[in-house]
């Protein structure tokens, strides 16, 4: 059985810099931001992910025709 971590990094959908970006937080909340992720992506077809300053942090954003959904 795979754990969580090696899902993550098998994962094709996360583009480089939402993959970086999950990297880049603390190891226990790497696999939870990445299965929301996923579903975030396939529950919504019309958003795409980018990574984002908001409130003076970088974070996930997903967008739909331009607007943060």
């Amino acid at each position: 059985m795979k754990n969580e971590f090696e899902s993550f990094n098998e994962c094709k959908k996360i583009d480089s810099k939402v993959k970086s970006y999950i990297k880049s937080q603390p190891l226990d909340w790497q696999a939870i931001l990445s299965e929301i992720h996923e579903i975030i992506l396939d529950k919504d077809k019309s958003v795409i992910s980018e990574i984002s300053p908001m409130v003076g942090k970088d974070m996930m954003i997903y967008k739909s025709k331009g607007m943060m959904k």
